[in-house]
């Protein structure tokens, strides 16, 4: 974790200082030791036919479906701690609209899911199957594509997407909108208030002045100066 970027280290500072639950940070290192993933997969992904972001689609499926818990992207900033309504939702998914007739009508970025989960199982399937037949990606989006199709495929997969809370995306990428603008205390309050947790990135911020920015603020207020060590992750 001292070598992530520096948004990386906040985010992961600040999950650790909010969440009470048990935080594990999966890295290439140790993935495995939490996540069966046939072998047939990781080779393709070592040879670069499935990039690293596709690949994390995978994972995060596999983490889920054969412990529960919740994935958390690297660049999601928690404000608050997790609502108990997600802890007690069978499967959670932020969502771009109500319709599931949409195929990107989730964002993946945050998941909640319980082991053995016959919707994740579904998820998992066709993502393992499409790898095992394909060498290339047809769609960066190939995983809501299936996701959204599990989602539609009988009535008891449209029942468990349509008992998912409701909860926009959108609320969770307002602050990346605006956190490379100059801050403003009651617009941070506005913008915080939006989502329990928000939607970041390390990206794209070569040559600007970041200084007084949201960014600045959230890096220097919210990035508590800690060792990352086994007892933070685990």
């Amino acid at each position: 974790m001292e070598q992530a970027p520096e948004l990386v280290q906040t985010c992961f500072s600040r999950l650790c200082a909010v969440e009470k639950h048990r935080v594990i940070l999966i890295t290439e290192a140790n993935m495995l030791q939490y996540a069966d993933i046939p072998s047939s997969i990781l080779k393709k992904w070592k040879a670069g036919n499935i990039l690293n972001p596709n690949f994390s689609d995978i994972l995060r499926t596999v983490l889920l479906y054969q412990h529960g818990g919740l994935w958390i992207d690297a660049t999601m900033l928690l404000v608050k701690p997790v609502p108990q309504y997600i802890w007690e939702s069978p499967l959670f998914v932020f969502q771009y609209t109500e319709n599931p007739l949409i195929f990107d009508a989730f964002s993946s970025h945050f998941m909640r899911g319980h082991a053995g989960d016959e919707f994740l199982e579904r998820v998992l399937y066709g993502m393992l199957r499409y790898w095992e037949k394909y060498d290339t990606l047809k769609d960066y989006f190939i995983y809501h594509f299936i996701f959204t199709g599990v989602a539609r495929m009988d009535d008891d997969m449209r029942r468990i997407y349509a008992n998912i809370p409701l909860r926009l995306s959108e609320s969770n990428h307002l602050l990346q909108r605006y956190w490379l603008r100059q801050y403003d205390a009651d617009m941070w309050d506005w913008l915080i208030s939006r989502s329990f947790i928000h939607k970041l990135t390390y990206k794209g911020l070569n040559d600007v002045d970041l200084n007084n920015t949201y960014y600045d603020y959230i890096v220097h207020s919210y990035h508590q100066k800690r060792g990352f060590n086994q007892h933070d992750t685990e």
